[in-house]
């Protein structure tokens, strides 16, 4: 279970009190710099400006975690359980989140350039100034997802379901895939992806 003490925006700490699962739970053929960076999170009961780069977390479960301004390019998140997590400000840059589990997760002004999201859900997540250029959100679900002046120059969003998203001051460019499969252009008709009747 996550506890969140807040003393003003710059000083929010969180305590994971499960450690101990989260580490369990990753197998021992996976990277040792991961198992290194979690017991350091065990002692100092937070993750602020860390780095776990290129990490190997399939599967891991850290619903509800504050992690912010820190290092997880290149990590597998694959099937991991993120929902209601706080990511905002990290660098998630080539980062896979393929079939992930990331409904409500803050991802505010965080770089996730060239992510893989294949088949994740993504239901209310909070993409505010993010930078996505590259990104791979292919058959993510994205109901109610807000993505307000994030960068989404060269997403992929075939298949993605957009209905109910916020796309207002997002930035496009001809290489974003819209999930019909089409290219954007900039007189592109958004609300048939997120209108009522969207699906």
């Amino acid at each position: 279970m996550i506890q969140k003490i807040r003393a003003g925006w710059n000083k929010a700490r969180t305590i994971l009190l499960s450690n101990e699962q989260l580490i369990a739970q990753l197998p021992a053929r996976r990277h040792g710099e991961a198992l290194r960076v979690l017991e350091t999170l065990k002692e100092r009961e937070c993750l602020q400006n860390g780095t776990m780069k290129h990490a190997d977390l399939r599967g891991v479960d850290i619903r509800g975690a504050l992690i912010a301004m820190s290092d997880f390019e290149g990590v597998n998140f694959g099937g991991a359980k993120l929902d209601g997590a706080y990511l905002g400000c990290c660098n998630l840059r080539r980062a896979d989140f393929s079939a992930a589990q990331c409904t409500g997760v803050n991802f505010r002004e965080a770089h996730i350039n060239n992510a893989l999201f294949v088949g994740a859900d993504l239901s209310g997540a909070y993409f505010a100034e993010a930078v996505l250029r590259g990104a791979d959100l292919s058959g993510g679900r994205l109901h109610r997802t807000n993505f307000w002046g994030a960068n989404l120059k060269g997403v992929r969003l075939l298949d993605a379901d957009l209905s109910g998203a916020n796309l207002t001051s997002a930035k496009f460019d001809s290489a974003t895939t819209l999930p019909d499969g089409t290219q954007w252009t900039p007189d592109a008709d958004l609300s048939r992806f997120t209108g009522p009747t969207a699906i």
